[in-house]
């Protein structure tokens, strides 16, 4: 819906909210002002939501108001847009992708990614600054700050690796060994936001009653990525990013010290190898 309104004609400072509770939180730990809110809905784009509330979205931030348009319900930076890609450009990455695969040696480094995505990630009482969620800080983090900034900075190209891995109650690679481009840092950001609004809201439940935070599978899948087409003059890195909460020891039936013991034989092993 365009931009011009019912508060269009109306002096910003007038335009009244009744804030709810949780939406002044969430403005305090996003650091995002109510005048932001009172400049959205004079100036902004809106659409309909879930449950008939109106999503309101301006100069990056996406407000969720009730259905009167008066109330606001909570507030989060709008998600960052994917690349503009031409055929050439995801053709150039296919190519390269296809060459280091026959030519590994050619590589000169691997960087594996292991993102928990599971329930606990979704929780409300996330704690990074700007993000909705653990889970959605985790990846548009991710392709910002580890892709895009080292394009833009030319401190990574091409012949640079990288690969995903997610996990919950098991672990799965999503890719591997994509070079470092503008086609991976869109791969990463469709990770984002998978789940639905409701998914989110018993998500965070049904993980602490079943445990389905498991460490070991991701760590053994990145074991088995870095070995993958690894020579003498391969950088590795390792990164994994998770709330902290595994539940090894309910999916193995052994004691949390014994299911960290477990972790550690297997940190041990890949750091003795590389």
């Amino acid at each position: 819906m365009a931009a011009n309104n019912r508060f269009a004609d109306k002096n910003t400072s007038l335009i009244s909210i009744l804030s709810s509770v949780h939406g002044q939180l969430r403005r305090e730990q996003r650091d995002i002002d109510k005048r932001d809110l009172q400049r959205a809905l004079k100036h902004g784009t809106r659409h309909r939501a879930w449950e008939g509330r109106w999503r309101v979205e301006y100069e990056g931030i996406t407000f969720i108001t009730d259905s009167s348009m008066c109330r606001e319900i909570t507030a989060y930076p709008s998600p960052l847009p994917e690349a503009e890609l031409d055929a050439s450009t995801l053709a150039a990455s296919a190519n390269t992708k296809r060459l280091l695969d026959q030519k590994p040696e050619l590589s000169t480094s691997h960087t594996v990614i292991v993102v928990d995505n599971s329930g606990s990630m979704l929780s409300k009482k996330n704690d990074v600054h700007m993000y909705r969620d653990s889970q959605n800080a985790a990846f548009s983090m991710t392709a910002l700050e580890f892709v895009a900034e080292q394009l833009l900075n030319d401190t990574a190209g091409n012949s640079d690796l990288v690969s995903l891995v997610k996990f919950d109650a098991i672990a799965k690679v999503e890719f591997s060994k994509e070079p470092i481009a503008w086609p991976v840092y869109n791969e990463i950001l469709r990770h984002r936001n998978t789940q639905g609004f409701k998914s989110r809201q018993y998500e965070p439940q049904l993980d602490d009653l079943n445990g389905l935070s498991n460490y070991l599978p991701a760590l053994k899948c990145a074991k088995e990525l870095l070995n993958s087409g690894f020579h003498d003059k391969l950088a590795l890195s390792l990164f994994f990013f998770s709330d902290g909460r595994s539940t090894d020891h309910l999916k193995l039936g052994v004691s949390v010290e014994e299911s960290y013991k477990l972790m550690k034989e297997e940190i041990s092993e890949m750091a003795a190898t590389f």
